[in-house]
């Protein structure tokens, strides 16, 4: 139970951002398969059909606010579809580079490049260069602190691109 409510939590802090967006780069640009719908009947406590901002975990609300198009401080199943629809157009715009309305191989490693890239600038705090077990805490450290190739107590971005050339650290580090 523990386990699945993690799942959907992750689930809800992606699905509104990049619920389209992270299918069309797994899926080459098609649509998505994160269903809204389901989301919403997930978190809506009240069972009024929406997401209201107290329903939604206090860490996963910045995802989700942006969809609230009406700023009613309820999200819709038909807001999290436009807004999805919107952050897919935003995404295709920005890395199907050959406008073919899906994104290739090359294209999808471009994008993952830059998508870690954003992730890593977000969890460093001091804006060095590297992450410290102070800034990603200690469970997510348990997995990157394997990239720590010189044993410095940090990690750098390069580290983290060597350790998952080499098989060292899977995704799973990421996001929780």
């Amino acid at each position: 139970m523990k386990k699945q409510m993690k799942t959907w939590l992750i689930a809800l802090s992606l699905a509104v951002p990049t619920f389209v967006a992270g299918s069309a780069m797994a899926h080459g640009g098609g649509g998505g398969h994160r269903d809204p719908a389901q989301l919403v009947q997930k978190f809506d406590a009240n069972k009024n059909g929406k997401l209201e901002m107290g329903e939604i975990p206090e860490k996963m609300r910045n995802h989700v606010q942006a969809a609230d198009t009406n700023k009613d401080g309820a999200i819709t199943v038909d807001e999290l579809k436009a807004y999805g629809a919107a952050k897919k157009q935003e995404f295709l715009a920005k890395y199907d580079t050959n406008k073919d309305g899906k994104l290739d191989d090359g294209e999808k490693k471009v994008a993952h490049a830059a998508k870690a890239k954003e992730h890593f600038a977000r969890m460093d705090k001091d804006n060095n260069g590297a992450l410290t077990q102070a800034e990603v805490g200690d469970k997510k450290w348990s997995r990157l602190s394997v990239a720590d190739a010189d044993k410095n107590g940090s990690v750098t971005q390069a580290e983290i691109e060597q350790a998952h050339a080499a098989g060292k650290l899977g995704h799973g580090h990421r996001g929780k």
